[in-house]
């Protein structure tokens, strides 16, 4: 099983919906994006819980969606809940256990040798910069479709992320690569980064990103 340290959090919003995920950096940001879907839905948090920093918040995410779909009602995605007692989860969430100073340093040398292999994908294969459009496009498409992993990677799912019949490519994934189409080097590796870090933040700026580009150049069929 794929392990991750982070945090997870519960939600409790005033008309009894229940919200639970994980963030690996920032799990306020993250419940400060489910408060705009709570004020879509007339509701707003009424109180929340984050654990401690564990050595895998995949797991324990998992065990808390587990835990709702048993006893209480799933509302809408498969993270919110009705019928749920706050207080069990604030008591299970309490109890998790802080990762140790050697977790940590194991996980930082395996990101350390992601972002390695992601600054090798970047780097150009040769020292000529009179790119055909043809090819830059291919390398757009590529890198909008790695942008995309990391997306599912975080449980990012629905409509915007399943591929179509005619190009094979999601509406994310084809958003991605044109708006990483009319992006430097250094923009494009900006954008993932910030993708990595806090993809909840990104995806509208993605599809903005892309919807200028888009006035801007014609992209090669």
């Amino acid at each position: 099983m794929k392990r991750q340290i982070g945090y997870v959090y519960a939600v409790e919003f005033e008309d009894g919906l229940i919200k639970v995920g994980r963030s690996r950096f920032s799990p306020g940001d993250r419940i400060k994006t489910h408060a705009l879907v709570g004020q879509i839905r007339g509701t707003k948090p009424k109180r929340s819980i984050v654990s401690a920093r564990t050595k895998n918040n995949i797991e324990s995410e998992n065990l808390l969606i587990n835990l709702c779909s048993k006893i209480g009602t799933q509302a809408f995605g498969r993270e919110w809940f009705y019928g749920v007692n706050f207080e069990q989860l604030n008591s299970i969430i309490g109890s998790i256990s802080e990762c140790s100073d050697q977790d940590v340093k194991a996980e930082n040398a395996a990101v350390n040798a992601s972002v390695q292999r992601v600054s090798d994908f970047f780097r150009p294969k040769s020292p000529v910069t009179n790119h055909e459009d043809g090819q830059r496009w291919s390398d757009a498409l590529s890198r909008g479709q790695l942008l995309e992993a990391i997306f599912l990677g975080n449980t990012f799912s629905g409509p915007l992320f399943r591929p179509s019949g005619k190009s094979g490519l999601s509406n994310f994934a084809l958003s991605a690569s044109i708006a990483i189409y009319g992006m430097s080097l250094e923009e494009c590796a900006d954008l993932f980064c910030q993708s990595c870090d806090h993809p909840e933040l990104m995806v509208g700026k993605i599809f903005k990103a892309a919807r200028k580009t888009a006035k801007k150049i014609q992209v090669p069929a």
